[in-house]
C-alpha cells in the first residue's frame, strides 16, 4: 500500500497535539506499506535528521493569499462558483496542478488529507483519486471558531468576513463529498451527518500521546499545590480560555485557596498572556518544555478552560494517562463521552469551580476520579482503539 499524508504543517517533533494526530496515522500506514508526506514548504524542518517518510513533497504556496494575478473577476469566480474562501486561496492553480501531477505520477492507494481547509486541490482530482481521500476533518470549523482563529473584522471587512464564513460553508460541504470523511467523535459525525447524507463519515478517536512515567511517578497528587493548564499557547481559543481562567477564576479565589499555584505550561505564548503571568506570584509560565509529564507529577488537577473550538482534547487523556483529575468546561470535554463527578468535573464560572474543587478535596473522590478517568482513556482511547477504527473503514 503507498500512502500519502497531506499536512500543512511538518508533524515532527511530536510536541503538539495535531502533529500526534497526524503521526499515529503515519504509523498506523506504515505497517501497511510506504508513507509519503505533502506539506508546505514554508513549514519544512530546520533540524528533523531522520524520517519515517519514503519521500516528501514540500509545496510553494501563495503567501498573501490575495487573488489570483490581483484580478478582482478572478477572486470573486474562485469564491462563489468554486467555492474557495479566503484560507484556502494560498492553493494557486500552479499549485493545485502539482500537486495533482504528484498524486496521479506516484498513483497513491490513500491519501490522507489533515484537515478540511488541507482538502482543496482534492477536490478537483479526476474521480478514482478522490475516492482514495480520507479527509480528517478533525476540527469543525464553526462560525465562532473561525471568528476566533481569524479575527472578528470590522466596517466593510467585517461584511467580506461574513460573507466569506458562508463561503467556508459550503466549501465544508463541498469537501464531505470525498471518499471518506474521518471525525474525532460521535458527537462530530452526528453534527455533520445532519448537513450531508453521504454514507462516508466514520469515528477515529484520538488516542493517548505517547508517554512513558518514571518510576517514581507519584500517582496521587492530592497535596499538590498546583493547578496545570498545558496547550499550544499560541493557538487563539487556547489562549483566550487561559487567559479568561486567571482573569476571572483564579485571581479570584477564596482565601482559603490562597495557597493554589497554577502553572501554565506550552508551547509560543503570546505577549498578554506573558505579562498576565508575570504579574502574579503564584502563576508559573513554562515555554516550550520538552517534556510535559513532569509537569503533570507536580499538579493537584488539571484544568481545561475551552470556551471555543473543535475536536477533542488530548490533554485530557495526558492527564488521564498521568493520573491527574480534570476540572473543564462542557467545550473542554466535547466530543469525549465524559459525565461530571464520574470521571471528570464541570465548570463554567468561578462558582462552580470552587464547588469542584472542594468536592475533590475529599481523599476518596480524588481517587475515584483519577481511577475513573485512567480507565475511560485506557479503554476508549488507546493505539488499539484506533486501529479498530482505522481497519473498520478500510475495509468499508
Amino acid at each position: 500500500m503507498k500512502t500519502l499524508i497531506v499536512s500543512v504543517d511538518y508533524p515532527l517533533p511530536e510536541n503538539k497535539g495535531n502533529r500526534m494526530r497526524t503521526m499515529h496515522f503515519v504509523r498506523y500506514f506504515q505497517k501497511r506499506g510506504v508513507v509519503d508526506l505533502m506539506s508546505y514548504k514554508s513549514h519544512a524542518p530546520m533540524d528533523v535528521v531522520e524520517t519515517p517518510f519514503r519521500k516528501e513533497f514540500f509545496i510553494e504556496m501563495n503567501v498573501n493569499k490575495s487573488a489570483e494575478n490581483g484580478n478582482p473577476f478572478k477572486g470573486l469566480y474562485n469564491k462563489f462558483v468554486e467555492c474557495k474562501p479566503w484560507i484556502v486561496n494560498s492553493f494557486t492553480a500552479d499549485t493545485v496542478k502539482n500537486i495533482h501531477e504528484i498524486i496521479c505520477r506516484e498513483d497513491y492507494d490513500v491519501i490522507l488529507c489533515r484537515y478540511s481547509v488541507n482538502a482543496f486541490p482534492l477536490l478537483s482530482l479526476p474521480e478514482k483519486y478522490k475516492k482514495r481521500v480520507l479527509l480528517d476533518i478533525d476540527d469543525i470549523m464553526s462560525s465562532d471558531l473561525y471568528d476566533v482563529v481569524y479575527g472578528v473584522k470590522k466596517g466593510l471587512v467585517k461584511t467580506k468576513a461574513a460573507i466569506d464564513k458562508i463561503i467556508f460553508k459550503r466549501y465544508q460541504m463541498k469537501c464531505l463529498e470525498l471518499g471518506k470523511i474521518l471525525f474525532c467523535s460521535e458527537a462530530d459525525r452526528t453534527k455533520m451527518s445532519k448537513c450531508s447524507k453521504i454514507n462516508n463519515k466514520y469515528v477515529v478517536p484520538n488516542i493517548i500521546p505517547q508517554q512513558s512515567l518514571p518510576e517514581n511517578y507519584e500517582k496521587l497528587g492530592l497535596d499538590n499545590e498546583y493547578l496545570l493548564f498545558v496547550g499550544v499557547l499560541s493557538y487563539r481559543p487556547n489562549e483566550l480560555g487561559i487567559v479568561w481562567f486567571i482573569k476571572e477564576i483564579f485571581n479570584k479565589l477564596p482565601e482559603e485557596y490562597g495557597a493554589l499555584k497554577l502553572l501554565v505550561v506550552g508551547r509560543d505564548p503570546q505577549e498578554e498572556l506573558k505579562a498576565l503571568c508575570a504579574n502574579n506570584s503564584r502563576i508559573l509560565l513554562v515555554e516550550n518544555p520538552p517534556d510535559v509529564t513532569p509537569y503533570f507529577q507536580k499538579c493537584k488537577t488539571v484544568v481545561v478552560p475551552v470556551l471555543v473550538g473543535g475536536g477533542t482534547r488530548i490533554k485530557i487523556l495526558e492527564a488521564g494517562n498521568c493520573y491527574r483529575p480534570v476540572i473543564t468546561t462542557n467545550l473542554g470535554a466535547y466530543g469525549l463521552d465524559l459525565n461530571d463527578r464520574e470521571n471528570v468535573l464541570y465548570f463554567n464560572d468561578r462558582k462552580s469551580f470552587i464547588s469542584s474543587l472542594n468536592w475533590l478535596n475529599d481523599d476518596d473522590n480524588y481517587a475515584k476520579m483519577v481511577n475513573n478517568l485512567k480507565a475511560t482513556v485506557d479503554r476508549k482511547y488507546t493505539e488499539q482503539t484506533f486501529k479498530r477504527s482505522m481497519d473498520d473503514l478500510l475495509v468499508a
